[in-house]
């Protein structure tokens, strides 16, 4: 049988799992742990003995990619994996004779169970709206038998000509598991939820009924829910107990078994034919990594693996969970028995039967339990939040299999221990799966850039950006009044490149400054003929003159080139300092010292050298370093990263045991703290890659952070959420259909929580109390000096709107306690950029007024561009050199507009994100404060525009930005309008004003300005136009509640080159949806006007202030992991 790598499948994949080793306690903890050093002491003696001996040889690894794959495989094999002894004590042969078909098996239990009926040869035909290709592929390749055993109908349960299409002649039965089967679904729509659920299985049966032969009817195992029982019957809850369920799904679920014993004793009273049923009604299942990843077991689990923080309710709340292996083995011993019930043809036997089974775990376990257990399986350093809800939930739970081991032979075998085990082996072996291919399709020798970049004539009439090899770290060419220079100033001079193939076979380059059309870098005619005269490589046309071109030599790989002085052996060398003389360098040298990186191109997509773009690389992935190297890049420093990480996984594999619930090991004593002593706040974000697994490539030396990413699709009935729909129109059946050219219509009935992360939704479903809070109040010279201002520190000025800081503290007082004893958090008013002064006074009157306070639980809002380092820079290559964050901010809670991850001034999981303040709040409300003034984008006319300034990091981005692409356009757009939509680049186009742009724009580009945020993405949620983000280097207002992937788009800084071509890759179904979400969330951003913060209601409004504040309460609430030494980074950083 083919091996799983993906650990996806189930027993019958043989993923890794846990050994269980000699049984505990044979000697104690301590003896154990001096036998094993002893070991380990006697083994590294012999390897030193043995290393001496052999230090003569020679040894020679060969290059990436093959070998070192083989190397990294073989070190894999070698090192110990985890086993489990009753591994093959689940069900794997043949349960039934003939077809079966799986409604809804495209979903977890739905695809562990064709996985299982396929390894035993049985043919198996899937009905589901959703079967992920990605998904499918790993079950072909686990299973080759699956592409001839193997049908998938992806259609509606609902549609008769659906399961027509299915009930194949050759059906023996039917596994019916297709449903609206998580119980926030059937809350967001109870109608669909009961049509799917109930109406389904009504249309199931009638199709049961139509296959029929001589009246023998394909049996059916329907998967009903434990939420159908009381939830005062006793413990274990048997199969006669009361049923009165109080939740949509239970109801649902309950209404669908009564169509099924309708159904049966309509056939047993017509005296036709044959037909026999069992209901399963299931515990919460686990385990698998195809999980929704907002439920119980996957919503810590997930986050658990990379350090991110978990969350929980109602830590005493038992929990009855049955592994999916267990499960499964119920589905097949269900199909067994109803198999030989359809053999038994004797006069004497029932014509129908119709038994109930309920499918429970090994043992129940409480919420805190579990936690633990992950927790330590996977060594984590996640924040701990723990929540008790306001809320009553479903009460505790313990099924009874009493009656299944009698009926059916079932026993639930995986205990919770060796089940969580298995489930995080399953992860970790498909992580390391994704690493092994990704590694192997896009990085080393299958790198698809080197051939890119051997496209030299594509860069001819480029805008160009040129970056030179200063003693090996970056700078960039730069133009200044008459002369060029190398220096570390990034906001490089735009160089325009002409490329032309001389006749002799060589490309020839001339490079001129795009914003003066008589500077060249080159050399004059006449300066070649001797070396001593090539000093100077600056030409000012004149019209007696000619320019010399450079002749160009590439190196594809390295993404890099030589400027070659024709006819001669010298190339052009940078200076060995920033600001030095042009050296010279022999033709001959492996070196190649610079590098043209696109900015716009009239030909079309990909550029060459564009995806290796070293200020790309510098601003997307850099945060701590002060120096930035000429030969990075990031794909090559992705690959490193993915290489990196999959030697981490490997180790973690390696070492996966339930030994790690060891109550001896001394980790599980980690202390918790507040955020600023975090074990994890000091490392640099690690990477995110939206198809990985885990999403966070995770190298063991870098921070996971929470990503825009979309979660893939796993609920077919989205677009029916919220709303009285049905998500299937049946023949004859009338319904209303949402106005897809109104805005207003859907934000008033679509509950707001929809656009929230889960873990932000939970805790908001636990009913919180708004935190109590206790502003600071200045010294009285203070005061006084602030009310001789000439106008209030929170009204908007006319540019560099800076107010947010004081328009949140104005309606933070409006909400505030005077008793600072009673308070749960702190505020600190700052104005930061305008009167810095107070910031002294400030702090003076605090430490008077309230002693004792917790600095945790301070909060102090920054509004200027970098935030908490309270310094400023137009480069933030300088910025990094010296700017720190300020001591006395580090450990508050900022409020900071800034959420780079590229400087040391944001730390993810201690700050909250607030949105700037517009000066544009005026106008934006009086022209979209009225949600029906917003246009949808079906009757916008253009498809994305950008005009802006070209200052500070932003710079570079924003150039690339405006760059007419003329060939980024499909033939056939997915993005099909009434209009033929444009783009207006650099200017307002057609329009008159900045916000005509905006109202009549489907997206808008926002990329990062001096720093990494814009007030301009304010003004474009608010106006109805869909956000783009350009590179994942900054996080957004509320980034830890508000789920941004839902309503805007991320363009990774490559596919820069191709924007336009990306944006019409939606359909505009899915483009009125994001801006239908988008609508939901304007509130959010935008702050009240001068004058009517006191009566703005903020904790009814939701407005910035109320979301800020409960972020911040949640922060408050969560514990942080310190660090096992002393000795450790001050936390400034």
């Amino acid at each position: 049988m083919t091996s799983d790598r993906a650990g996806a499948w189930g027993p019958a994949a043989k993923a890794p799992v846990p050994r269980r080793g000699p049984p505990k306690k044979v000697i104690g903890a301590r003896s154990h742990r001096v036998f094993r050093y002893g070991i380990f002491g006697l083994c590294l003696i012999v390897g030193l003995v043995f290393a001496s001996d052999f230090s003569k040889f020679k040894i020679t690894v060969p290059q990436w990619p093959a070998t070192l794959k083989e190397k990294y495989e073989m070190n894999q094999l070698q090192k110990p994996r985890m086993q489990l002894d009753n591994q093959d004590a689940h069900i794997v042969g043949p349960v039934t004779n003939g077809r079966v078909v799986v409604t809804g098996g495209g979903g977890m239990i739905g695809k562990h169970l064709i996985r299982r009926l396929l390894g035993a040869s049985t043919p198996v035909t899937a009905v589901d709206l959703i079967f992920n290709d990605n998904e499918l592929e790993e079950l072909y390749e686990a299973q080759p038998k699956a592409r001839k055993l193997l049908k998938i109908v992806r259609e509606d349960i609902r549609n008769p000509s659906s399961l027509h299409k299915a009930l194949t002649s050759d059906v023996a039965g039917v596994v019916h598991l297709a449903a609206v089967s998580r119980e926030s679904w059937c809350e967001d729509n109870q109608a669909d939820c009961f049509d799917v659920n109930d109406g389904g299985t009504q249309a199931v049966l009638s199709a049961l009924d139509a296959a029929k032969k001589g009246g023998n009817r394909p049996w059916l195992v329907f998967a009903s829910d434990r939420r159908v029982y009381d939830s005062r019957a006793p413990h274990p809850v048997q199969e006669d107990a009361a049923t009165n369920p109080t939740s949509p799904l239970g109801i649902s679920k309950l209404k669908a078994e009564g169509s099924i014993q309708a159904h049966l004793i309509g056939i047993a009273n017509s005296g036709r034919g044959v037909m026999h049923a069992i209901t399963l009604r299931l515990s919460d299942v686990y385990g698998s990594v195809y999980d929704h990843a907002d439920r119980l077991v996957a919503s810590i689990a997930s986050p658990a693996m990379t350090h991110l923080p978990v969350q929980y309710i109602n830590s005493e709340h038992k929990l009855d969970l049955v592994h999916i292996d267990d499960c499964v083995d119920a589905f097949l011993l269900a199909m067994k028995r109803l198999t030989t019930l359809a053999k038994d043809t004797r006069r004497t036997s029932p014509r129908t039967t119709h038994d109930i089974y309920n499918v429970a775990g090994v043992r129940s376990a409480t919420v805190s339990q579990l936690v633990d257990k992950v927790l330590h399986l996977t060594r984590s350093k996640s924040p701990i939040l723990q929540l008790e809800s306001a809320v009553q939930t479903q009460g505790n739970y313990q099924g009874s299999i009493a009656k299944a081991i009698h009926g059916l032979g079932f026993r639930s075998k995986v205990s919770l221990d060796d089940g969580l085990l298995r489930l995080i082996g399953s992860y970790l072996a498909r992580t390391e799966q994704f690493l092994i291919d990704r590694i192997d399709q896009t990085c080393y020798a299958a790198s698809p850039h080197p051939e890119i970049n051997s496209r030299v004539e594509k860069l001819d009439g480029c805008i160009v950006h040129v970056s030179a090899d200063v003693s090996g770290l970056l700078g960039s060419l730069n133009a200044y009044s008459g002369h060029w220079q190398v220096d570390d100033d990034h906001q490089a001079t735009r160089i325009l490149a002409t490329v032309r193939w001389a006749d002799d076979s060589r490309w020839m380059l001339s490079l001129q400054n795009s914003e003066d059309k008589v500077e060249f870098f080159g050399l004059r005619k006449g300066q070649t003929d001797d070396a001593k005269n090539m000093h100077d490589p600056v030409f000012h046309s004149e019209a007696s003159e000619q320019l010399i071109e450079w002749e160009l030599e590439t190196d594809a790989e390295r993404a890099a080139v030589k400027l070659v002085v024709p006819g001669t052996e010298h190339q052009l060398g940078p200076p060995p300092y920033f600001g030095g003389e042009f050296t010279w360098i022999s033709r001959s040298a492996d070196v190649f010292p610079w590098r043209l990186s696109p900015l716009c191109c009239p030909a079309s997509e990909p550029w060459p050298f564009t995806a290796e773009d070293p200020l790309d690389h510098s601003i997307e992935y850099l945060r701590v370093a002060t120096e930035d190297h000429f030969a990075a890049s990031i794909p090559k420093s992705r690959c490193d990263r993915l290489s990196r990480a999959l030697e981490h996984v490997g180790e973690q594999l390696g070492t996966l045991s339930l030994g790690l619930l060891d109550d001896d090991l001394i980790f599980r004593k980690t202390k918790l703290g507040p955020a600023s002593g975090w074990v994890q706040a000091q490392l640099p974000a690690c990477t995110n890659i939206c198809d990985h697994p885990a999403v966070c490539v995770d190298t063991g030396d870098c921070q996971c952070v929470l990503s825009t990413c979309s979660v893939q699709k796993r609920f077919p009935f989205v677009a029916a959420a919220n709303s009285h729909n049905v998500s299937f129109s049946s023949p004859g059946r009338e319904e209303q259909k949402p106005d897809s050219h109104h805005l207003e219509t859907r934000p008033s009935i679509e509950p707001w929580m929809t656009i929230l992360r889960p873990q932000a939704r939970q805790y908001l479903l636990s009913q919180p109390p708004f935190p109590n809070v206790y502003v600071s109040q200045f010294t009285d010279s203070a005061k006084q000096w602030i009310s001789e201002q000439a106008k209030p520190l929170h009204e908007l000025d006319e540019k560099n709107c800076f107010s947010a800081d004081s328009m949140m503290e104005l309606l933070v007082r409006e909400q505030s306690t005077a008793q600072a004893g009673q308070a749960d958090l702190y505020f600190l008013p700052n104005y930061q950029a305008r009167y810095d002064g107070l910031w002294h006074y400030a702090w003076e009157a605090l430490r008077k007024n309230v002693p004792s306070m917790d600095p945790h639980r301070l909060i102090i809002p920054f509004t200027h561009d970098f935030g908490a380092c309270r310094s400023f820079d137009f480069s933030l290559w300088n910025l990094r050199h010296h700017a720190r964050r300020d001591p006395s901010t580090r450990h508050v809670i900022a409020w900071s507009v800034n959420g780079d991850l590229n400087s040391v001034c944001y730390k993810p999981f201690q700050d909250v994100v607030i949105p700037p303040r517009t000066c544009n709040t005026p106008e934006l409300f009086e022209k979209f404060r009225n949600s029906a003034n917003v246009r949808p984008a079906s009757e916008r006319k253009t498809l994305a525009a950008f005009t802006g300034t070209y200052w500070g990091v932003g710079g570079i981005t924003r150039r690339k930005v405006v760059c007419n692409r003329f060939q980024s356009r499909q033939v056939s757009p997915a993005l099909q309008s009434q209009h033929e939509l444009r783009t207006v680049w650099g200017s307002y186009g057609p329009y008159g004003t900045y916000l005509e742009v905006l109202e009549d724009t489907i997206f808008c580009p926002v990329p990062e300005g001096v720093a990494g945020w814009s007030p301009r993405l304010v003004d474009a949620v608010y106006a109805g136009c869909i956000p783009v983000f350009i590179g994942q280097a900054a996080q957004h207002p509320f980034h830890d509640m508000l789920d941004w992937a839902q309503f805007s788009v991320t363009v990774d800084r490559e596919n820069l080159q191709r924007l336009e071509r990306v944006l019409l890759s939606y359909t505009m179904d899915e483009v009125l949806e994001m801006q239908r979400k988008l609508m939901l969330v304007r509130e959010a951003l935008v702050y009240p006007l001068d004058g009517e913060a006191a009566s703005m209601g903020e904790t009814e409004e939701r407005g910035p202030e109320w979301w800020a504040m409960h972020a911040s309460r949640m922060r408050w609430l969560t514990k942080y992991p310190g660090p096992g030494v002393v000795d450790r980074p001050d936390g400034l950083l």
